[in-house]
């Protein structure tokens, strides 16, 4: 039965008109007409007002099962499908639900439910898919963090999903008819890398004033940490005897423990932060396990706060690609100096033992673990600096496909499609060095040869600023560089800017290859490529040049979602 039918029979149960009906519910006697007749269908929440209607007009009703009825109803109704995808897809991505195990769930083909994600198939019985999906959320997705993720994704209050009836009927109600209420996922972590200033950062932490203690640290041989205090100054005596001891081994670092509790310490945030700061200070390269397990905004959330220290071209960030449990909690950090061991159970953290040793024999076993696990993990992303240039370059070469499809996000027109008459004027003009001019129209050349090779087979988008004299007055535009290195800014006058932009215009041939302008520039500092559905390459120009290649596929899309308002095709 649809909306429709039901509001209709309502109306005959109640003997009243619609109009009574519409004044009851607080909606227009339009809008309510457009229901009845299937010409439009209502959200979730305007069925819940109708049922509240309903009821003021029909007290013997219970208006759970009336706002239930209706809701059901709108899978039959003419639903909106594409925002049931969308809805539905945002549910999977928050929750880092994996297709492979709903489609196992559903009795679906892993491909035939990827199809359906990406729009491109509709399910045979849309409500019964619905209807699956929720109730394996509803089964698996219980926990504090996960409960959370809901409330903040669907805009209700958490407490309103503690009962698995009102979990259950939330969701559907949400899928049906709700908004996105989360923002872009990657917005914020692109917008704090693009106005990172790593020189700016090291001067406010006086990291080139900090001077490591000479004193030796007197840690226990052996100790038991229990309770959230005694575990918090358990994992800063690791960071102590870390940086006090000879070795100078790699460290690493793995935790999916809960840190919600630990940061809201007024202390332990700052002295964490110091400590890491002094492992780099002495050199020490850092292999980093980063807990991906959770809600995608949540992840990009806790890289932001790793972006200084991925500056430093001494870590190595990984991820588990198996799911962590939902039993129990796990830490393991191991240096050369020191080993730290921490358990809980899931939603008991403080119930939990941290065990810290710097006995040498445990040390062995401990580092046999830390290698064992890092040997599970996967690069989240590949970091390249100065000193890797060559590698960058071997990189661009090997990955780029030329039957790949590409989206270009460039703070400037890209190099590839300029002419070399044109960059030699805006060398000559900026006074560029003989040198580092011959270095720049080497890179350009590389460029050329490397998209070519995709521009036969490939799908290129190329997204660039389109800006009025007035807006590049305010914030002249210069060359895309950052992938030779190059920190110095080349700038445009604005007629070779247009010049350039009328170049790449050029390069659309009406299938393979689309060019899009903006009419505003979203970020200045770095340029974004992504291999859809493969990696993700974020490239910074300056303070420092530095290029992340990320990989993990969670990241991957939240990138290749990332829509800088409104585009305008020329």
């Amino acid at each position: 039965m649809n909306i429709g039918e039901r509001l209709n029979r309502y109306l005959a149960r109640i003997g009243c008109t619609a109009k009574e009906l519409a004044a009851a519910a607080g909606v227009s006697e339009v809008q309510l007409s457009r229901w009845r007749t299937g010409k439009q269908t209502p959200s979730a929440e305007q069925a819940a007002l109708l049922a509240a209607g309903i009821v003021a007009l029909l007290p013997e009703a219970d208006e759970e099962s009336v706002r239930d009825a209706l809701i059901a109803s709108l899978a039959e109704s003419a639903v909106d499908s594409d925002r049931i995808i969308r809805n539905l897809n945002s549910l999977t991505a928050a929750l880092n639900l994996r297709s492979s195990a709903l489609a196992r769930e559903l009795s679906f083909d892993a491909s035939y439910l990827s199809r359906i994600k990406s729009g491109r198939r509709r399910p045979a019985n849309l409500p019964e898919f619905v209807d699956g999906v929720c109730r394996y959320v509803v089964r698996r997705y219980y926990s504090e963090g996960d409960l959370s993720t809901i409330a903040s994704l669907v805009g209700t209050d958490v407490k309103l999903l503690t009962s698995a009836d009102a979990f259950y009927r939330t969701l559907v109600a949400w899928i049906y008819g709700g908004e996105l209420k989360t923002p872009n996922t990657a917005e914020n972590f692109l917008k704090k890398l693009n106005d990172f200033d790593f020189n700016a950062y090291i001067r406010a932490i006086r990291f080139d004033e900090m001077r490591l203690p000479a004193a030796a640290f007197q840690l226990p041989m052996r100790h038991n940490a229990t309770g959230l205090k005694d575990m918090m100054e358990t994992e800063l005596n690791f960071l102590k005897a870390t940086v006090l001891s000879r070795s100078g081994d790699p460290v690493l670092l793995y935790s999916d423990m809960p840190m919600e509790k630990m940061s809201k310490d007024p202390e332990f945030p700052k002295k964490w932060m110091y400590g890491m700061a002094a492992l780099l200070k002495k050199g020490l390269h850092l292999n980093i396990i980063h807990n991906v397990d959770r809600p995608v905004q949540e992840m990009m959330l806790g890289l932001e706060a790793y972006i200084p220290m991925y500056m430093t071209g001494q870590i190595s960030p990984y991820y588990l690609p198996a799911a962590s449990s939902k039993v129990f909690h796990y830490l393991l950090e191991v240096s050369g100096g020191a080993a730290l061991e921490g358990t809980a159970i899931v939603g008991h953290h403080a119930e939990g033992k941290y065990y810290l040793t710097n006995n040498r024999d445990e040390l062995l076993q401990y580092r046999a673990r830390a290698e064992a696990l890092l040997s599970k993990a996967r690069p989240l992303m590949d970091i390249y600096r100065t000193p890797s240039e060559r590698q960058f370059r071997d990189f661009l070469q090997r990955d780029f496909q030329p039957t790949g499809s590409y989206r270009l996000l460039f703070s400037a027109p890209p190099l590839f499609t300029i002419a070399d008459e044109l960059l030699k004027r805006i060398i000559a003009h900026n006074d560029v060095p003989p040198d580092e001019a011959e270095r720049i129209m080497e890179y350009a050349s590389f460029q050329k040869s490397l998209y070519a090779h995709l521009s036969g087979e490939g799908y290129l988008t190329i997204e660039a600023p389109d800006l009025d004299r007035a807006e590049f007055a305010a914030y002249p535009l210069s060359l895309t560089l950052s992938g030779m290195f190059y920190e110095t800014d080349v700038f445009y006058t604005y007629e070779e800017y247009r010049e350039h932009l009328r170049q790449t215009l050029a390069w659309e041939n009406g299938g393979t290859i689309k060019v899009q302008l903006r009419k505003f520039q979203p970020f200045r500092n770095i340029q974004i490529i992504v291999n859809i559905g493969k990696w993700a390459l974020v490239s910074k120009s300056k303070a420092p040049a530095i290029h992340f290649v990320v990989r993990h596929p969670k990241m991957v899309e939240a990138i290749e979602r990332f829509t800088p308002l409104i585009l305008e095709s020329p």
